[in-house]
């Protein structure tokens, strides 16, 4: 066997190419020894832990970035770091890559929680297997699909942009409980919109609390921290279980780990949790400096012993005790040394760039300074210098001849990458002692030359960057928690009222001509959301429009309002002012300045996106309305009560908060399964002059309904209601109501000069059956249907103020998005004997509604 004998300029130049490609490469990690690592976000709060607590007790530091699994893997390929996390075991081609060698150890498993803001609900909620694959894959879009109970509101999924381990984790469990419906990655393509696309889990935190209706995935940890509400998952033997490291162990207590600490793909299991993972660390086994294999191997013993202890208290579980001491062993015993780095630190002593020319020929040149470098153009030495290089050693990929074009100039920071990937290219082929390429003084100088060139730019670069990442670890922590968010809708409305002549009261004849031509108008509405703990929620709105109600003075009855219809003659008003905070895991609480309604946190369980007044749901809300506060209490998934007491003359000092009109409304809610949700409503109210006010059913049905005892009649009710909702499928949800109203004058009532002495009482009933139809057409869609009683005086001790026949409401609308932002909905209603009065004619009115969401 022959052997291959150093000359003086080989073992330098080995000795430079070393020390260049550690320096370019890890940062000067041979002279700082400072571990770098990246990889998997999935693992990165336990190695910031990690790297806290081995930096306090041993005053050593190591640095981790969160690339993903993919990204990780790819920088220890390329020799870009001392080692790499992943929740992904490499390849067999990618191993092969590794030409330091490869040992992976385990470090823990951990969970991917799914998150979710539903401000409305504040019980735990519970998706089966089967809900969340249909809601990350489109076919479930609003939250009244998953539970009845849940309020009418779409689903923002919210997701992980790219090279995300959870993502990988979620979309391998969703492949096993579809049958391969979606596909295992870290970079999935759904089939849906998507609300946004986040690149962290922090991110996608943040972004979860601040969007009603959002639902999201993040390492549990992270939802810990950010204080994110959990939804519990069905796991295959049919229990909810939320993540936490009791459900995470049982798991993963069937893991059996191989020789070489992979192991076996982690099936569905059966009891635990479902979304779970283990996590490893990819360290090479052959190091060119000593110094950085000893630091490698006294942290890596410290994870092993002292940092193990952590993992409980951050949710990732322990390694098991066998594993455990095995991997202990192979620290001790599977790290070597390369002998080409051996003779390279010892027989040449170098120093740091600073003196890199102690060792140097006399003849080399003075080098060019770095700040007179603007771009490196073919006609520049290290240009050439380069190309040359890249030719003799095929050191760079990028044509076919595995050259650069040469065709335009170089900016310095392309040009020091480039040459950083040839120098580790030609240091591989000098630590396989199979060539020697590089043996004459010229060559040699040239290679000095670029590296000193170069080297101190992208050494000061690592320094900013660090600087950069300390400062923006710093500002993390210590950042000011509020977090405001503005949204926005702005609504373009078309409407037209259409019938003979408009309505009059019971035991009159219509005579006057109904018009009501085409309007075109708007509305805009701004919200300002801002939570100052995570769960709490400050709610700033400012409304304004001109759009025509077609209230009475139009057609003659209210029977024809419609929802949504804002006119403050173009002047913007604060619309709404309230704040909402939980009381423990199971109560809300609501402060309403400005603006309150019970259906805030009260679930309507109406399952529609009605055009109409009436059709927005059951009057015995509709009645409670202004300042005052709101509660509700979820004791159990199945069991919720409410109470609430508003007031409209909460700002005038004459009446205050108890002196004027008011209502009080209390709730039970019952949702014996996720198909069915039943809810009774109790309501008492007062007004002392209900025409000028928010009168007994709230601007809903007849005139006599609203008004049974006149305008300024001091007026008290008890009402009562009984809704429910029943989910036919995921699409079709049928809902209904029903009302009563048990009204009473409180004083004197003049009515057409005849006075009528207190005490007269009047009955009022209404009912409806509602359906709603989504995804027909395209996913986000929904074809709404209402069919009822509006609010009609069906007893009246006042007899004048009865209503004597009955009225119908027929309505049907379908709102169609366009984009992601915006809808169009399309719809009608018909009212037959409106005011209750079979002297009128039927009256109809259409819309066409534009909105745009942002």
């Amino acid at each position: 066997m022959k052997l291959f004998k150093f000359s003086n300029y080989q073992k330098f130049l080995t000795a430079t190419l070393v020390s260049t490609t550690t320096i370019l490469f890890t940062a000067n990690t041979a002279f700082a020894q400072v571990l770098r690592g990246a990889g998997d976000g999935f693992v990165q709060p336990l190695l910031e832990r990690y790297r806290q607590e081995y930096e306090q007790e041993t005053g050593e530091k190591f640095k981790y970035t969160a690339v993903g699994s993919g990204g990780g893997i790819r920088f220890f390929i390329n020799d870009s770091v001392d080692f790499a996390a992943t929740t992904l075991i490499p390849t067999p081609i990618e191993i092969n890559q590794m030409e330091d060698g490869l040992l992976m150890l385990p470090t823990g498993g951990s969970s991917v929680a799914v998150v979710y803001n539903l401000q409305e609900v504040s019980s735990t909620i519970q998706l089966s297997r089967d809900q969340l694959a249909k809601i990350f894959t489109g076919e479930i879009t609003n939250w009244q699909q998953v539970n009845p109970r849940f309020p009418n509101q779409e689903i923002e999924v919210v997701t992980c942009a790219k090279n995300c381990s959870t993502s990988f984790i979620l979309t391998k469990y969703l492949n096993k409980i579809t049958g391969g419906k979606i596909l295992p990655s870290q970079n999935p393509e759904w089939k849906f919109p998507v609300f946004s696309e986040l690149t962290d889990d922090s991110a996608i935190a943040g972004e979860v609390r601040r969007t009603e209706g959002a639902i999201g995935y993040v390492q549990t940890s992270i939802a810990l921290k950010e204080n994110l509400s959990i939804a519990s998952l069905e796991n295959k033997s049919g229990n909810y279980v939320k993540p936490n490291i009791e459900t995470t162990e049982k798991a993963l207590a069937n893991v059996k780990f191989n020789n070489d600490f992979t192991t076996e793909d982690i099936q569905d299991p059966e009891n635990g949790y479902p979304l779970v993972s283990l996590t490893w660390l990819l360290l090479p086994k052959n190091y060119d400096n000593q110094k950085v294999l000893e630091k490698t191997q006294s942290l890596l013993t410290w994870i092993f012993t002292q940092g193990q202890k952590l993992n409980q208290e951050l949710g990732y579980t322990k390694v098991p005790d066998d594993v455990n001491k095995k991997a202990i062993v192979a620290i001790n015993n599977q790290f070597k040394i390369n002998s080409v780095a051996a003779i390279s630190g010892d027989d040449l002593r170098l120093s740091p760039i600073g003196n890199l020319y102690d060792n140097t020929p006399s003849d080399v040149q003075p080098i060019v300074n770095v700040n007179q470098l603007i771009d490196v153009d073919s006609q520049h030495w290290a240009y050439s210098a380069l190309n040359n290089l890249v030719e003799k050693h095929q050191c760079l990929s990028g044509t076919s001849q595995n050259t650069f074009a040469g065709n335009r100039s170089l900016k310095r920071h392309e040009f020091a990458f480039m040459l950083n990937s040839c120098l580790l290219k030609i240091r591989r082929s000098l630590d396989g002692l199979q060539t020697n390429k590089l043996a004459n003084k010229q060559d040699l100088a040239v290679v000095q030359r670029l590296q000193t060139e170069f080297t101190s730019e992208l050494q000061n670069i690592t320094n900013r960057i660090d600087k950069l990442a300390d400062k923006t670890a710093l500002i993390q922590d210590q950042q000011f928690s509020t977090t405001t968010v503005l949204r926005g809708t702005v609504d373009f409305n078309i409407i037209s009222g259409f019938g003979d002549r408009k309505a009059v009261l019971p035991g009159t004849n219509s005579t006057e001509k109904l018009t009501a031509n085409p309007t075109f108008a708007g509305r805009a509405s701004l919200t300002l959301d801002t939570s100052f703990t995570g769960k709490d929620k400050l709610r700033t709105q400012l409304v304004g429009g001109n759009i025509n109600n077609l209230s009475s003075a139009i057609t003659g009855t209210d029977m024809t309002l419609l929802s949504g219809a804002t006119n403050t003659s173009n002047d913007v008003i604060l619309g709404t002012l309230i704040y909402q905070f939980p009381i423990g895991d199971k109560g809300q609480i609501i402060i309403a300045p400005t603006a309150g309604f019970p259906t805030r946190i009260f679930p309507a369980l109406n399952p529609v996106s009605s055009i109409s007044n009436f059709g927005a749901e059951s009057p015995i809300y509709s009645f409670a309305f202004g300042s005052g506060a709101i509660g509700y209490y979820q004791f159990n998934d199945q069991l919720a009560a409410g109470i609430s007491y508003l007031t409209t003359s909460g700002n005038n000092p004459n009446e205050g908060l108890f002196g004027g009109q008011y209502t009080l409304l209390s709730q039970i809610t019952y949702t014996p399964s996720d198909q069915l949700g039943i809810a009774f409503t109790y309501g008492n109210y007062y007004a002392s002059r209900p025409g000028s006010t928010i009168n007994v059913t709230g601007s809903k049905g007849s005139e006599f309904g609203q008004l049974p005892f006149g305008e300024d009649t001091p007026t008290s009710s008890n009402a009562f209601g009984l809704q429910l909702t029943y989910k036919l499928s995921d699409k079709l949800v049928l809902g209904g109501w029903t009302s009563y109203f048990k009204t009473e004058n409180q004083a004197i009532a003049n009515l057409n000069g005849v006075n009528f002495d207190p005490g007269a009482n009047a009955d009022i009933w209404s009912w409806a059956i509602t359906a709603s139809l989504t995804d027909l057409g395209k996913l986000g869609s929904q074809l709404s249907f209402v069919f009822g009683m509006p609010p009609k005086v069906t007893n009246n001790d006042i007899l004048q103020r009865q209503d004597q026949d009955t009225s119908l409401h027929w309505e049907l609308s379908y709102r169609y998005p366009l984009t992601e932002r915006i809808d169009i909905t399309p719809g009608f209603l018909m009212i037959t004997n409106p005011e209750h009065n079979a002297a009128n004619d039927t009256i109809w009115v259409g819309l066409f509604r534009t909105s745009l969401k942002f």
